[in-house]
Protein backbone atom coordinates (compact mmCIF):
# COMPACT_ATOMS: atom_id res chain seq x y z
CA UNK A 1 0.00 0.00 0.00
CA UNK A 2 1.09 3.23 -0.87
CA UNK A 3 0.45 6.36 1.95
CA UNK A 4 -0.05 9.85 -0.16
CA UNK A 5 0.27 13.12 1.83
CA UNK A 6 -0.90 15.91 0.27
CA UNK A 7 -0.18 19.56 1.32
CA UNK A 8 -3.80 21.39 0.54
CA UNK A 9 -6.74 20.89 3.49
CA UNK A 10 -9.39 19.02 2.25
CA UNK A 11 -13.04 20.10 3.70
CA UNK A 12 -15.86 17.60 4.07
CA UNK A 13 -19.40 18.63 4.27
CA UNK A 14 -22.55 16.63 4.88
CA UNK A 15 -25.31 17.44 3.17
CA UNK A 16 -27.38 14.98 5.23
CA UNK A 17 -27.33 17.05 8.84
CA UNK A 18 -29.70 17.30 10.71
CA UNK A 19 -30.09 21.23 11.92
CA UNK A 20 -32.23 21.49 15.12
CA UNK A 21 -32.88 25.32 16.13
CA UNK A 22 -33.91 25.73 19.66
CA UNK A 23 -36.06 29.40 20.83
CA UNK A 24 -35.80 30.42 24.39
CA UNK A 25 -38.73 32.32 26.66
CA UNK A 26 -37.87 34.82 28.67
CA UNK A 27 -37.98 32.81 31.79
CA UNK A 28 -34.97 31.57 33.77
CA UNK A 29 -34.69 27.53 33.24
CA UNK A 30 -33.82 27.18 37.54
CA UNK A 31 -35.03 23.23 37.37
CA UNK A 32 -32.93 22.24 34.34
CA UNK A 33 -35.71 21.38 32.71
CA UNK A 34 -34.85 22.16 29.32
CA UNK A 35 -33.47 18.55 29.29
CA UNK A 36 -36.66 16.95 28.93
CA UNK A 37 -36.94 18.57 25.49
CA UNK A 38 -33.50 17.96 23.81
CA UNK A 39 -33.52 15.35 21.10
CA UNK A 40 -32.74 12.17 22.87
CA UNK A 41 -29.03 11.55 21.18
CA UNK A 42 -28.17 14.91 23.31
CA UNK A 43 -26.52 14.12 26.71
CA UNK A 44 -28.50 15.11 29.51
CA UNK A 45 -25.74 16.00 32.10
CA UNK A 46 -24.60 18.63 29.27
CA UNK A 47 -27.64 21.17 28.90
CA UNK A 48 -27.05 22.53 32.36
CA UNK A 49 -24.19 24.42 31.18
CA UNK A 50 -24.73 24.83 27.89
CA UNK A 51 -24.85 28.48 26.10
CA UNK A 52 -28.31 29.58 25.47
CA UNK A 53 -29.94 27.01 27.58
CA UNK A 54 -29.95 29.68 30.85
CA UNK A 55 -33.73 30.44 29.46
CA UNK A 56 -36.84 27.78 29.07
CA UNK A 57 -36.90 26.64 25.69
CA UNK A 58 -40.01 27.78 23.74
CA UNK A 59 -39.72 26.33 20.74
CA UNK A 60 -37.83 24.01 18.29
CA UNK A 61 -37.80 23.87 14.32
CA UNK A 62 -35.63 21.39 12.20
CA UNK A 63 -34.06 21.09 8.33
CA UNK A 64 -32.63 17.86 7.09
CA UNK A 65 -30.11 18.77 3.95
CA UNK A 66 -31.41 22.33 3.99
CA UNK A 67 -34.87 21.63 3.91
CA UNK A 68 -37.15 22.53 6.25
CA UNK A 69 -38.69 19.62 8.32
CA UNK A 70 -42.44 19.53 9.17
CA UNK A 71 -41.50 18.55 12.74
CA UNK A 72 -41.93 21.04 15.15
CA UNK A 73 -43.07 21.88 19.22
CA UNK A 74 -43.80 24.64 21.47
CA UNK A 75 -43.79 25.25 24.40
CA UNK A 76 -46.51 26.70 27.14
CA UNK A 77 -45.02 27.03 31.18
CA UNK A 78 -47.05 27.68 34.23
CA UNK A 79 -45.58 29.14 37.53
CA UNK A 80 -46.20 28.88 40.83
CA UNK A 81 -46.44 31.76 43.79
CA UNK A 82 -42.74 31.26 44.06
CA UNK A 83 -42.20 31.92 40.36
CA UNK A 84 -40.98 28.52 40.38
CA UNK A 85 -41.70 26.46 37.20
CA UNK A 86 -45.33 24.48 37.73
CA UNK A 87 -46.43 23.21 34.41
CA UNK A 88 -45.27 22.89 30.80
CA UNK A 89 -47.15 21.63 28.15
CA UNK A 90 -45.11 20.50 24.65
CA UNK A 91 -47.58 20.57 21.25
CA UNK A 92 -45.96 18.56 18.72
CA UNK A 93 -46.52 19.38 15.15
CA UNK A 94 -46.17 17.99 11.79
CA UNK A 95 -46.70 20.99 9.65
CA UNK A 96 -49.61 22.60 10.96
CA UNK A 97 -51.12 19.59 12.53
CA UNK A 98 -51.00 19.24 16.23
CA UNK A 99 -49.74 15.14 16.33
CA UNK A 100 -48.93 15.03 20.06
CA UNK A 101 -49.82 17.05 23.64
CA UNK A 102 -47.88 16.41 26.38
CA UNK A 103 -48.25 18.19 29.58
CA UNK A 104 -45.60 18.00 32.31
CA UNK A 105 -46.19 18.68 36.00
CA UNK A 106 -43.54 19.35 38.88
CA UNK A 107 -43.54 19.30 42.39
CA UNK A 108 -40.98 20.78 44.78
CA UNK A 109 -40.43 18.46 48.02
CA UNK A 110 -38.53 19.77 51.02
CA UNK A 111 -38.30 23.36 50.27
Amino acid sequence: STLVDTQVNTNVSNSNELKVEYTYSDKYDDCNFNVFLMNCEFPVWFAKGLPGCLHLISGMTASHAGVASPVSFKMSYTFNSSNQLKMAVRKDYEGSNLVLEKTYRLYYVGM
